[in-house]
């Protein structure tokens, strides 16, 4: 399986916004997504996000950031080519590249390989949580994986570490992703 290292890539990138913006901050709700929004790399998929603002998009990348007043919570969903149709998924193997991606590009990112996830119809799922450190900044990652027909499309939400919202947020945005071909 190639190794999934845009994600990562990243998840380290956009920490350098989140230090910026984090601080402690209100409990509020997360917006559910409502808008939808397509990447055409390897074959294209769609999914919805909240009305949260698009900083980066690419064929196979889009970034999007919701800021408040005391925090910077960042959105991203990507698509790569995965394991082939019918193939198992080796979802330890896919948390260790991811790993090994962010430490390549500066990042210390802990991950843990969770539950099930079953929210995308016709892909195979799994939640992912951890920590990325970069210097003396610390942010929470909530991914969930999803592989179907040869792409593996990842849905990342970094928030403050104490966020628990971050993967309610990363299930809903997960269980809207289609495969446009």
């Amino acid at each position: 399986m190639p190794r999934p290292s845009l994600a990562s890539l990243t998840l380290v990138v956009a920490l350098a916004a989140l230090v910026a913006g984090t601080a402690a901050r209100a409990q509020a709700d997360r917006p559910k997504p409502t808008n939808e929004v397509a990447l055409t790399g390897h074959g294209g998929v769609t999914f919805k996000v909240p009305a949260w603002k698009e900083t980066r998009k690419e064929a196979e990348l889009a970034v999007f950031e919701q800021v408040t007043a005391a925090e910077v919570s960042l959105l991203v969903v990507s698509i790569e080519k995965g394991p082939g149709q019918g193939e198992a998924v080796d979802w330890e193997l896919v948390r260790k590249n991811i790993v090994e991606a962010a430490g390549e590009t500066g990042g210390k990112l802990a991950l843990t390989v969770g539950e099930a996830f079953e929210g995308a119809p016709g892909f195979q799922g799994r939640r992912m949580s951890g920590q990325l450190e970069t210097g003396e900044a610390k942010l929470g990652v909530a991914l969930v994986a999803l592989v179907r027909d040869g792409r593996f499309v990842s849905v990342s939400v970094l928030t403050l570490p104490e966020d628990r919202d971050g993967a309610e947020l990363a299930g809903d945005v997960g269980a809207t992703v289609k495969l446009t071909q």
